[in-house]
């Protein structure tokens, strides 16, 4: 398997705290039966802002101290991206670090409060630069789980997606979970990440979403997201994307569209966070 989101680097975010925590998490991603991780530690205004030099030089070191362990992982440099309106003109300059060669990805993560308007411009100018965004955990947002028809539209716009391996597992709570098994049901989730913080609570884990998503749409789909597709992207070239299924919204509860539902959502997202 190929984690695809993991806050694996020592120092640069609410990540690991320390190399030994790293080599702590790299240990158990081993064991569980993750042979890659793409690193992605948070680059966001006023919460973190490591440049592409102390990611790339913290990938070095770690990498250097799995060998020495005799852990079999090899990592990626990349990050996960905060929302901006000029992304595309920081991807541009430089300012933030690209996956892949000649097909370039990055890793974005949308505001949690709520998805801007612009989002959708930000996608196509991305896009439009040689750079196709690969939306984090989207089925963690309060907007997407009131509605996942708005997946469509991300992914009808050139996006790829990435789903927590912990959101199909239960970890975030019954409303990601459902939102999860959604997109993935419907053929709209095209790598999967641990999003892992920690050697704790938030490890980096797969395997058992992993079994759950093979359960679901079978041994050749559950390959794509958690291995074949990841390996794609990181060897620059687009994975092939297959037509998503219709969806009609039979999630229970209007209430979770109200005040009531979304004071839910902060809550538990507040009380999942843990490490």
């Amino acid at each position: 398997m190929i984690d695809f989101h993991c806050h694996i680097l020592p120092g640069l975010d609410d990540g690991a705290r320390s190399f030994d925590e790293s080599l702590e998490m790299a240990s158990i991603a081993q064991s569980d039966g993750i042979k890659e991780i793409v690193c992605t530690p948070h680059i966001k205004k006023r919460y973190a802002t490591p440049t592409l030099k102390a990611i790339a030089e913290a990938v070095q070191e770690l990498q250097s101290l799995l060998q020495s362990k005799r852990i079999d992982i090899r990592l990626h440099s990349a990050a996960e991206v905060a929302l901006e309106r000029n992304l595309a003109d920081l991807v541009d300059c430089g300012e933030i670090p690209t996956i892949g060669g000649a097909e370039r990805f990055i890793l974005l993560e949308l505001p949690w409060e709520r998805i801007p308007r612009y989002t959708s411009t930000v996608i196509s100018e991305l896009i439009s630069s040689g750079v196709t965004p690969i939306i984090a955990h989207l089925e963690r947002y309060y907007q997407v789980i009131v509605d996942p028809a708005l997946a469509w539209e991300f992914v009808e716009a050139g996006a790829l997606v990435q789903v927590n391996s912990g959101s199909i597992t239960g970890m975030f709570g019954y409303d990601a979970q459902v939102t999860a098994r959604i997109l993935v049901s419907h053929g709209l989730v095209h790598v999967i990440g641990s999003d892992a913080h920690s050697s704790g609570r938030r490890s980096p884990k797969m395997s058992a979403a992993r079994d759950l998503v093979k359960d679901m749409v079978g041994e050749e789909q559950a390959d794509k997201m958690f291995r074949l597709n990841a390996s794609e992207i990181l060897a620059g070239r687009l994975p092939k994307k297959e037509a998503p299924r219709a969806y009609k919204d039979s999630k229970p509860g209007s209430w979770r569209r109200g005040l009531l539902g979304k004071l839910v959502f902060y809550l538990s997202r507040q009380l999942r966070g843990l490490r």
